[in-house]
């Protein structure tokens, strides 16, 4: 047989005081004493009572609840949700998370039941332009405020959350002409993305700045996964002047293009220095360490967080205008240490 739910009527009798009384307990702020609080606490604890947060959101026409969509949970992306919960914690919201896996069927199907669950607010991660904007554009219509962040924005209706993707490229590929190299190669993905166009637009304004040698001779094109990395390598190996450098589009491919030319026999930094972009895991086990440029996923994460919240609070739709930018984080490591 199933148990009775406790509820606050339950405790008032116990107590011998009015249901409001308690209600009132379970509220910040709220006039009562710390001694009956306390009181109301304890026994709640004793007999298991769970509020019901339901029927409080309904009362305040707010759940407290923050929808967050995210292509997929990696390693950079649970730094973006740590930094999110973090701030929500913190303001007294909590955070339902979903993946999309960049699927416009299913991030339909994400965002409709993050609707009908009520959440207050969506942030929603974009790596492609595979999106429902007339979707958006209805929960927008809903006074639901949405913020989008990452490479792509779908609706030019909200506020967005960017990565400063040019900047990147420029810092990274400034840091390998530093390091030495004169020859620079930039693997990137061989798909049509606007993080793909910004990045070698960044690596391009790098090597113009120091008068060096650009050119599609030096940019390979390939869908960045271990593979094309492996296959990458073979090709590189074979080219009559070796780069000096190379700059990768993710941190994946990267690593299995340095691999594999350490097979071939090439010295990795001394013949060619790397460095890739995300700040993955792999970058820091692989061997040499992998250089890499990336964006502090925490920080990104509290700032959404906040400017979402913000909103909510103040009962006002982000800025369509507006644009947070996100600036590049370069971490230094041995394979493009060439000093060494």
């Amino acid at each position: 047989m199933l148990k009775k739910e406790i509820t606050i009527y339950d405790i008032a009798r116990r107590l011998k005081i009015s249901s409001a009384t308690v209600s009132r307990a379970f509220m910040e702020n709220s006039p009562v004493r710390t001694s009956t609080r306390k009181k109301v606490f304890d026994l709640a604890e004793q007999l298991g009572y769970r509020r019901n947060h339901f029927a409080c959101s309904l009362r305040r026409l707010r759940s407290y609840t923050i929808g967050v969509i995210v292509p997929e949970i990696n390693d950079y992306s649970a730094g973006i949700i740590s930094g999110m919960e973090e701030v929500a914690r913190h303001e007294g919201y909590n955070i339902i998370i979903s993946q999309s896996f960049n699927n416009t069927a299913t991030e339909r199907a994400i965002a409709k039941n993050m609707f009908n669950l009520r959440v207050d607010g969506l942030i929603v991660g974009m790596d492609s332009n595979a999106a429902d904007s007339e979707l958006f554009d209805m929960l927008l219509r809903k006074n639901i405020p949405i913020l989008f962040f990452g490479n792509h924005t779908c609706n030019a209706n909200s506020a967005s959350l960017s990565f400063n993707n040019l900047n990147a490229g420029y810092k990274v590929t400034e840091h390998l002409i530093q390091a030495g190299c004169r020859r620079i190669m930039h693997i990137t993905s061989s798909t049509d993305g606007t993080i793909y166009t910004e990045l070698l637009e960044g690596y391009k304004r790098a090597l113009q700045k120091h008068q060096l040698q650009t050119g599609n001779h030096l940019v390979l094109q390939n869908n960045l996964s271990v593979e094309a990395g492996i296959e990458a390598a073979r090709a590189i190996a074979k080219l009559t002047h070796l780069p000096d450098g190379i700059f990768v589009a993710n941190d994946t491919c990267a690593v299995s293009c340095m691999a594999e030319l350490k097979s071939l026999g090439i010295r990795i930094p001394v013949d060619i220095a790397f460095a890739g972009l995300n700040t993955s895991m792999l970058s820091g086990i692989a061997e040499p360490a992998l250089t890499t440029v990336g964006w502090p996923g925490k920080i990104a994460g509290e700032t959404a967080a906040r400017k979402l919240i913000n909103s909510i609070n103040d009962e006002v739709q982000l800025d369509p205008s507006s644009t947070f930018a996100i600036e590049a984080e370069l971490i230094i490591r041995a394979s493009s240490s060439r000093s060494n």
